[in-house]
């Protein structure tokens, strides 16, 4: 993967420290530092992934996809710990104070900001109901 498309998107996570050095710890672990599963960007469970703090933007350690999404033992990780809602794909954006409803079209993630979590709920509900009344109708 190009360098400077790494640093962006780790930059536009919020990964703070010296890219130049998390780059070269990056590319030297094989394997999930979680599960020991062999990485392997060509498929979507065993991705790469730079585990990072969300409220202070520090690197963790370098996982695979499936564990950076499951991984229910972050501390002072503020978007795990308020999403209360119990519902997928909303989560709390604590960097904007606004909750996010996101969702996969085209292999691209699309997502919605909204001040409260019921707007957030309510739109993803309107939403399946749209697009279930297509598929009936």
């Amino acid at each position: 993967m190009d360098k400077t498309y790494l640093f962006q998107s780790w930059k536009k996570r919020g990964v703070i420290g010296n890219y130049d050095e998390l780059y070269e710890y990056y590319h030297l672990i094989n394997n999930c530092e979680k599960c020991d599963v062999l990485l392997n960007n060509s498929q979507q469970l065993t991705k790469k992934c730079l585990d990072h703090d969300h409220s202070t933007g520090l690197f963790r350690k370098v996982l695979c996809w499936e564990c950076n999404i499951n991984d229910q033992d972050r501390q002072g990780c503020k978007v795990r710990k308020d999403n209360t809602s119990g519902i997928k794909n909303i989560s709390y954006q604590p960097k904007t104070d606004s909750w996010c409803f996101r969702r996969q079209v085209n292999k691209k993630t699309v997502r919605k900001y909204f001040k409260s979590k019921i707007d957030a709920i309510c739109y993803k509900y309107v939403l399946l109901l749209k697009i279930k009344s297509r598929i009936l109708y």
